[in-house]
């Protein structure tokens, strides 16, 4: 049985991409590392999946910061690993009170490098056992669209104010991770490369050269999908038919990412599922950055 790791899936998109998934394909096992696991065995979500699914699950006690709880999730997952799944994300304060002190000051996370810094552990763990494995396991990132000069210039002007302005620590980490993932591909010319530059990266998150101290070429460009979401909701899925997909970046019309405004996370996980289950009309994404929107 197929194996599908999970990092950062409590809820949002990646518990989406995990529950559809698991109920679209039976012969999957699914194992999420999370904080308190018991906070999702309680929550409504979790309850309303199916037996099956449930016995197919396993929730893993782990913080991606903690490089013994990433080996650990790699040791239980074994060698039928196929996929990780990172979407660890930021989660805005609740209240109006803290939002609109968080919104004035651009959204701080602590600490600065959240999602960064648990994508190098995860890399560096992954390294280390990476040619034990027959299968390579492929990668699926959730970042966010408009990640860089380039693509940041190809967004809605609106969306390009909002993420400068509003968005702008989360977002400063999420550059952070993209090139993290980008110093980590073997060289190839065949796939797009969009990655944000280098010298985009905060000093207030990382710096260029401490991500190469710890970060070698090692996977292979067709073997990742950087999933670039634009605004996320929380509405409820509209399905395939309803959002759009662009390779984000290129600067050609059909990835202007004109009208592309907003997504809700159910779709974004619908859409990961789709690539994770095999379904013939988007494993063309592997390799890419793709946007998605309605």
């Amino acid at each position: 049985m197929s194996t599908v790791a999970y990092i950062g899936a409590s809820r949002g998109v990646g518990f989406a991409a995990y529950a559809d998934l698991a109920a679209a394909r039976h012969n999957i096992r699914s194992v999420l590392m999370l904080r308190r696991p018991d906070v999702l065995k309680d929550s409504p979500s979790y309850l309303s999946l199916d037996a099956t699914i449930k016995e197919r699950t396993t929730l893993l006690m782990g913080d991606a910061h903690n490089s013994d709880s990433v080996k650990g999730l790699l040791d239980e997952c074994g060698p039928d690993l196929k996929v990780i799944v990172f979407s660890i994300g930021f989660t805005p304060p609740s209240g109006f009170l803290a939002a609109t002190k968080a919104i004035a000051k651009g959204f701080p996370i602590d600490p600065p490098d959240l999602c960064s810094r648990g994508f190098i552990i995860l890399l560096q763990a992954l390294q280390q056992r990476h040619d034990s494995y027959a299968s390579k396991p492929k990668i699926v990132l959730v970042s966010s669209m408009g990640m860089g000069k380039v693509a940041h210039g190809t967004i809605p002007f609106a969306l390009r104010l909002l993420y400068t302005t509003v968005l702008e620590h989360p977002h400063a980490d999420k550059i952070a991770m993209e090139v993290t993932l980008s110093k980590a591909l073997l060289p190839s010319s065949s796939y797009p490369h969009f990655f944000p530059s280098p010298s985009e990266i905060s000093p207030m998150v990382t710096t260029a050269g401490d991500i190469d101290a710890v970060i070698s070429p090692f996977i292979a460009p067709q073997d990742v999908c950087v999933v670039r979401p634009a605004l996320l909701t929380d509405d409820a899925a509209k399905g395939k038919e309803k959002y759009r997909i662009i390779q984000e970046g290129t600067g050609r019309e059909e990835s202007s990412g004109k009208g592309m405004y907003s997504i809700s996370r159910k779709d974004v996980g619908g859409f990961i599922a789709r690539l994770l289950g095999g379904d013939d009309d988007v494993q063309k994404w592997w390799g890419c950055q793709p946007v998605l929107a309605y």
